[in-house]
């Protein structure tokens, strides 16, 4: 059906340009998420999942904010630390 939603696991595949080997890990790593019409069916897969599963990578020039790591806040936030406070 044309205009579907749905993509087999070789156009999910090729849509992230990895091997369909690569998005069973995925699948079994809980990566990325997969539906299955029952038990022994085949994968199907929805773009906007796909393009959830993609996380940008932190570079050496990535800011880590406090915000964004709300348990680091809780480890970063005491006195021994104060002094890197104002860094």
């Amino acid at each position: 059906m044309a205009g579907s939603p749905w993509m087999t696991l070789s156009e999910a595949a090729e849509y992230l340009r990895v091997s369909q080997r690569t998005m069973r890990t995925l699948v079994v790593r809980e990566q990325v998420t997969a539906y299955r019409i029952n038990p022994r069916g085949a994968l199907r897969f929805k773009a906007h999942d796909l393009d959830e599963a993609l996380k940008p990578i932190a570079t050496r020039h990535t800011v880590l904010r406090a915000e964004d790591y709300p348990l680091w806040a809780e480890l970063w936030d005491n006195e021994d630390d104060a002094v890197y406070d104002d860094l």
